[in-house]
């Protein structure tokens, strides 16, 4: 589902700026859902629908893996100051 929303924001925000003139890069920890999205099998009803919309929105080159211990996205709920944290493996500075 978050790839999804990242998706779907991705076209929100070009719409606003009226541009399709920039790439972005998504990051997911996910294995599955990153094989789900670069791959053409017949996933479930459930999955295709959601790679539908997302390759709607992004193209699979869009898309990157990033280690679990590396993502940084688990701090953002955990009210950890942006400018004094760090990833035990430098993640944060992978994404920058």
């Amino acid at each position: 589902m978050a790839a999804t929303i990242g998706a779907r924001l991705f076209d929100s925000v070009k719409r606003a700026l009226k541009t399709d003139d920039f790439e972005c890069s998504f990051w997911t920890d996910s294995s599955t859902v990153l094989t789900w999205i670069k791959r053409q099998n017949p996933w479930s009803k459930l999955v295709n629908n959601r790679v539908t919309e997302i390759r709607k929105h992004t193209t699979s080159e869009n898309w990157l893996h990033i280690p679990g211990d590396q993502n940084p996205a688990p701090y953002c709920s955990e009210g950890v100051d942006p400018n004094n944290f760090s990833t035990p493996s430098g993640g944060k500075d992978q994404l920058i």
